[in-house]
């Protein structure tokens, strides 16, 4: 307690006690013989339970940790001004719990009168706030990466199919640039959820609303609206995609008695879509097995079977959720 009280008793104790910012300092032994206000508050700490106490005791770390930490320490008290990157310690709060900070600290020398360092000064900054915020940016990044990366291979993907299924520049040119569209739109609507899903009727929305219906009158939607996690959502809006397009092209949409029901069911968690095209007459098997069948096909994780009847075709979607 001697050391203690000689040491508040230096002016530079006199000086930093009353700063925002936390000092600390240690002995030769890298016992604690002084901590200002800021300090204190900022470890949870008391006088009593710090001053007098070896650092590693009173806060104790994982031997990788405490020996990097030593070998600044140890520096600085042989006379260099040293910092530390930012280190993570567990500090434990009021309440009994236990959580994580970031710490970036600052060392320098103190000396006596003949040039002899008697003690080590610290000066840490919390950095938690901006070291939770790079990793935030790391994570973030990262998943960028990932999604544009799988983007890129389903565009790659969809112009090669593309390619096979049409015999002009101009119809690849349409087909693929409709394609891109519909990945566009669901990946808007996507960005809008952040990245949580879609609903299966945003998705019909978003898909039939580019066909131009007459007001809506040769389409009837029914049946529970359904939440989709956003892998599904990106699969069903390709399928979907490519049914619209076929009713707009070959299907109910492009005869005027022409109509549209589509109508959802829920059974544990698989979910059906009915997709039932009527008005349009009688439909030979191969007009549904080009090139769109073969895309609908390799969706992942969705089934789609198609049968022409005497008035139109059925497209029953299962997919789970």
């Amino acid at each position: 307690m001697e050391k203690t009280e000689k040491f508040e008793d230096l002016a530079f104790a006199q000086v930093v006690k009353d700063w925002d910012l936390p000092v600390m300092v240690l002995d030769r032994e890298m016992v604690f013989v002084y901590a200002n206000e800021s300090y204190l508050k900022a470890v949870n700490a008391t006088r009593d339970t710090l001053i007098g106490r070896h650092v590693f005791d009173a806060f104790p770390d994982t031997p990788e940790r405490v020996e990097a930490v030593f070998e600044k320490f140890k520096a600085c008290l042989g006379g260099e001004r040293t910092q530390l990157d930012a280190q993570p310690f567990a500090l434990k709060e009021k309440d009994g719990t236990v959580t994580e900070h970031f710490w970036q600290a600052t060392q320098e020398p103190l000396r006596d009168a003949a040039g002899n360092v008697t003690h080590m000064i610290q000066y840490p900054e919390d950095v938690t706030a901006r070291i939770l915020l790079e990793q935030e940016r790391a994570l973030v990044a990262q998943e960028y990466n990932h999604r544009v990366k799988n983007v890129l291979g389903v565009v790659q993907a969809i112009a090669r199919l593309t390619a096979r299924g049409e015999t002009s520049v101009k119809a690849f040119t349409d087909s693929f640039v409709s394609r891109i569209g519909s990945m566009g739109r669901v990946h808007g609507r996507l960005y809008n959820n952040d990245f949580a899903g879609a609903s299966l009727y945003d998705i019909l929305s978003d898909e039939l609303d580019m066909m131009a219906l007459r007001d809506r009158e040769n389409l009837t939607v029914s049946g529970p609206d359904m939440d989709l996690k956003a892998d599904m959502a990106k699969n069903l809006s390709m399928v979907i995609h490519e049914l619209a397009t076929n009713a707009a092209k070959h299907g109910c949409f492009s005869k005027p008695d022409g109509h549209l029901s589509v109508t959802s069911s829920l059974k544990g968690d698989r979910l059906t879509v009915l997709w039932k095209e009527t008005g349009v007459g009688k439909i030979d098997k191969h007009a549904i097995t080009g090139f769109g069948s073969k895309l609908i096909n390799m969706v992942k994780d969705i089934e789609c079977h198609r049968e022409p009847d005497e008035d139109g075709m059925t497209a029953t979607i299962t997919l789970l959720i």
